[in-house]
């Protein structure tokens, strides 16, 4: 069982370490990384799904990926929680790129590490391992350009997750916030990225990146 445990850590931690290679990070890293598929900086989120699922057909129904739509004060920390419904209890391992504006800060379990602070959720109960991730360099152009940083979030099941709430994480708005702003929150496909199923099917994996719901953080 502890043999077990140590394998699917391992294997998460290499999906961490893929992500870094992707979005990029300013701080530690380990220096030990396999061979990545690593993306052009100059991709769009649409250019790398489209390569990356060519000749696939999307599932005529699937896992719905969805962020909350939450309120808060300005100079308040607010929650941003990922849910999922669909699934049919077949999901079981995901790695995804959830983008906010940079006037945000990302909660950080320390200040010396790119470690977020996050809570699992009901549709995760049961996993393996879990790890959450800020992008903070080497970020795509599209990203860049439309004033947007990213979190990296990845956990994986021995069996399969569920539908529901996968994880929250926490987003600190700034004090000079004006009212009535909305600051989006949506999600960011890299090369890489992945919402698997039990059977690795890749239409099922399309159909959940392709019918991503966004949400929003409006300011009170």
């Amino acid at each position: 069982m502890r043999k077990n445990k140590l394998s699917l850590l391992t294997a998460v931690v290499s999906a961490a370490v893929l992500a870094l290679c992707s979005c990029g990070s300013e701080k530690k890293k380990s220096s030990e990384t396999a061979p990545v598929k690593k993306a052009a900086a100059s991709m769009t989120s649409d250019e790398m799904l489209k390569a990356d699922f060519s000749g696939v057909t999307e599932a005529s129904s699937g896992p719905v990926l969805s962020i909350s739509n939450t309120t808060c004060k300005a100079g308040e920390t607010t929650e941003v929680t990922l849910s999922v419904s669909g699934t049919e209890e077949k999901w079981n391992s995901c790695g995804l790129h959830i983008t906010y504006p940079k006037e945000l800060k990302c909660v950080h379990k320390s200040s010396d590490t790119d470690d977020i602070r996050f809570t699992l959720g009901d549709a995760s109960e049961g996993s393996g391992a879990s790890i959450g991730l800020e992008c903070a360099a080497d970020l795509s152009d599209e990203l860049t350009s439309n004033g947007l940083s990213s979190i990296f979030f990845t956990t994986i099941f021995t069996e399969h997750g569920f539908d529901g709430d996968i994880m929250t994480f926490y987003l600190d708005i700034p004090a000079d916030a004006q009212s009535g702003t909305v600051y989006p929150i949506g999600l960011f496909y890299y090369t890489n990225d992945n919402f698997k199923s039990i059977d690795s099917d890749d239409s099922y994996q399309l159909y959940a990146f392709s019918n991503f719901k966004g949400g929003t953080v409006t300011v009170e």
